[in-house]
Parts: C-alpha cells; structure tokens; sequence
C-alpha cells in the first residue's frame, strides 16, 4: 500500500480522511467509512450518482434544492460553559416526484450543533423541513458540514453539503433576576415557654398580637397560627399544639382572642426548656396534620427567658426545620424573642423579671436570617418588627444553580447596594433592613467570575 500521507490523518494516500487508502476506497474522494456499495458495482454508494442501479449511469440532476445555502449561528451568549439554544430551520424543496430524503451526518467539527429529525428517510414530495440548532459549549468557532443525501424511485442520489458555523460569545459572570414581594401565605409556629417563670412574659405576649399581624393585614397575607411550648417532656406537649381547634387564622373575627387565650399556655412546663426540638417535632411525623399548608412559608417564633436545652446540635435541629419546611429555605423564618441586647445573646432584667443569655437560640436565628429581640425590652416594637419581616416585603431570595461560583454582586433596581450577604450553604442572599426595597422591586444577583463548582 504506497502513497502519500493522508492529509487528515488516515492511512498513507487517503484523500478523503476516511480511514481506507485511496488504492481501496471504493469512493476516495468523499468520505465512506462504511464502504457501503449497494449496488455492488465498485463504486460507494457515497459518490454513486445511482447506488440500487449496477454498472455506468447518468446523474440525476437535481432531487431536492435546500435553503439556506449556509448556515451561520454568529455568536451566541456563553456563561460558564453553558450556552443559550439557538434554532436554524433548514428547507427542502423536492424538484422531482418520489424523493426521499435520508437522515443528514454532521461532518467536522460540530460541538454543540444538533440535528432535530424524526428518524428514517422522510419523503419531500410535497417539501420538508428540519431543525438544526446550536448550543454552543467553547467561545471557539465551530466549523461544521451537514450533509443531506436525497434519493429517488429507482436509485439516483443527490448529495448537498450545507456549511454551518458559529461561536460561543462570553458573556461574563451568569445573573438571576428576581422581583420583591410579599408572601401569599404564611404558616406562623409560636414557640412558647412554658415554666414556671414565664406568667408575665406570656401575658405581656398575649397583649400585642395586633402589632404582630398588622404587616400581615396591610399586605393581605392569609396567615395560620399554632402554638407549641418547649415542654418535650410531657407526652400530651412535645410539639404538639394546644388549644382547640389545633391553629387559627388571626386576622378572623375574633382571631386576637384567640391569639391571646392561646399564647397563655401556662407554667406547668418543665424547667429544662428545649425550644428548637419542640419546633422540629411540632413539624415532623403526623403530629399536627393539617396545620401545614402546601406552598405557604413557614416562620417559627420562639418566646423564652431561658437558653435552649434541647439535646442535639443546633445545626441539627436547623437542618430537619428545613427538611420539614416542605418550601425553599428562603421561604423559612426563624425568630427569637429571648435574652439578647442588640441582636446578640445577653443576660438581661426587667419588671416583668429575669432572663438567661438565649445563646443558642441566636445562633439558630443567624442560620436562618431572622431576627432577634429582647424579651426584656417592651414587646409591641419587636413583635412588630418581626411581623414586617415575616409578612412584608421579603429580603431573602434564593440563588440558583447556574451561579455556581458565588455572588459578586446585588442590585435593586438598577443601583448597586452595599447591604446584602451570601450563605452558601442555604444558596440564598438576603438583603439588610437597610436596603430600601418595595415590592416589585427588581433583585439582580450577578455571580462570582469562578465558574467552578
């Protein structure tokens, strides 16, 4: 087997790169890597103008005309080797009866470009036509040949070589856009400490349920309450909600009554105070069905004058709030009315008595975002200021996947802001009081350049 080299890197004297030498291509200038020849007459079905007819035969002419000519996608936006989908319609016009059009090869360098077809040879008797479409995975050019093969009753065949061409175009950094707004639906779990020193707090508690849900009323947010207290030793507690009926809607006739009679849950509880397990439980199992709703957010507000007891880690409890939650974690609240100053953990007095630094549950607080307030300070404010993060304008706003590499950036409406943070364990952003933001308000999240996971 003598010859030159290939030129593209075949065996010696292989014009057609097909990985058959010239001396025994049945088609040496086109490309047959099966060598099919159907007529078994010596010449490859690929450059056999009649492949079902043996020996000499005249071209057919033209079967089909195809449009367009050529093929370019131009550059096509690329973000972090993910590009968007764009779509070629390509025609064909039969100009002769009974042509059948056979499935078409993409030849070359062909990365990211895909044939839509429905399989087998479609007839173009009364014309036909196809996708082609390009999702583009490099910022390099592609430089690719689709090749269309008609053929007639009886034999003839017709060849047509479409060029295609396009590029990835980076476009930086991927951005998610989200619009501000408040909830439609929000589930709330009072958490309620029930020992033997808490008969002022639970009263003073009781007293401002109107400032509690006036966000919830202003915005029109369908709200539903039940209470649990941190008693999980007594089997007839232990996440279980008091009162009948099990929750309530507080913005009803009579709902702050209910609010009031409900929050008064007594001092009977046992001293060793477990707030974040009685959460947990009170949303696991089938303890409290029906309190749920599906697709309403879900906030947890826990009163005590004592730090968190409760056995596990709190990262441990956070974790099965979340898996219980049935919403994303942007949808989660978690706020503590407990032992604090400034929003950090602190012993502290008042007239209505003592209270112990409320350590874990402001830790709790920070994995979520919430707020804490000081159960020694006068209730209304605080309460407030966690209805309004609970029923207003939301500041948390979950990233998606794409944004893989982190946040870089937040902007409202068009200006940059300074006040946000990224917890990449949740992969959500949220926004500090602050940020001024109204609903309807557009968020724009830009990610990280990184596109590493």
């Amino acid at each position: 087997m003598g010859g030159a080299p290939g030129a593209g890197g075949g065996p010696a004297g292989d014009r057609d790169d097909d990985g058959v030498a010239d001396d025994e291509d049945n088609c040496p200038d086109r490309p047959n890597f099966s060598q099919m020849d159907a007529d078994d007459d010596g010449l490859g079905d690929a450059c056999d103008p009649c492949p079902q007819q043996p020996g000499p035969c005249e071209a057919p002419g033209e079967l089909v005309r195809v449009s367009p000519a050529e093929i370019d996608f131009g550059a096509v936006g690329l973000r972090c080797g993910v590009g968007d989908t764009v779509t070629e319609r390509v025609g064909v016009e039969p100009q002769r009866a009974e042509v059948c059009l056979e499935p078409p090869i993409l030849q070359g360098d062909c990365l990211g470009v895909r044939l839509v077809w429905p399989g087998g040879c479609q007839s173009v008797t009364e014309g036909f036509s196809f996708q082609l479409q390009f999702t583009p995975r490099r910022v390099d050019p592609v430089d690719c040949t689709l090749v269309l093969t008609a053929r007639a009753e009886g034999g003839p065949t017709q060849t047509v070589e479409v060029a295609v061409q396009g590029a990835g175009e980076d476009e930086g950094p991927p951005t998610h856009e989200a619009l501000a707004g408040v909830p439609s639906a929000v589930d709330v779990l009072m958490v309620v400490d029930d020992s033997a020193s808490m008969q002022e707090e639970q009263g003073a508690l009781a007293d401002v349920g109107a400032e509690f849900f006036d966000a919830a009323d202003r915005h029109g947010v369908a709200v539903r309450v039940g209470v649990v207290t941190t008693d999980m030793s007594a089997p007839e507690r232990s996440g279980r909600l008091v009162g009948m009926p099990a929750y309530f809607d507080p913005l009803a006739p009579g709902g702050l009554d209910r609010w009031e009679a409900r929050v008064q849950v007594g001092t009977a509880g046992s001293g060793q105070e477990e707030g974040l397990a009685a959460a947990r439980a009170a949303l696991i199992g089938n303890r409290n069905p029906g309190f749920r709703r599906p697709g309403a957010a879900l906030a947890v507000v826990i009163l005590s004058d004592e730090n968190d007891n409760s056995p596990e880690t709190v990262s441990t409890y956070i974790d099965g709030l979340l898996a219980a939650a049935g919403v994303a974690p942007a949808e989660v609240h978690l706020h503590a009315i407990v032992g604090a100053q400034n929003g950090r953990a602190q012993a502290c007095s008042s007239q209505l008595g003592d209270a112990d630094a409320g350590g874990r549950y402001v830790e709790a607080v920070g994995r979520l975002g919430g707020r804490v307030e000081s159960i020694c300070a006068a209730l209304a404010p605080g309460l407030s200021r966690i209805g309004e993060a609970t029923f207003g304008v939301q500041r948390t706003f979950a990233v998606p996947p794409d944004l893989a590499g982190g946040v870089a950036a937040v902007w409202v409406d068009g200006s940059p802001v300074d006040g946000w943070s990224y917890d990449p364990a949740l992969r959500v952003v949220r926004l500090a009081p602050e940020v001024f933001l109204s609903a309807g308000d557009t968020v724009l999240i830009v990610g990280a350049g990184d596109c590493a996971p």
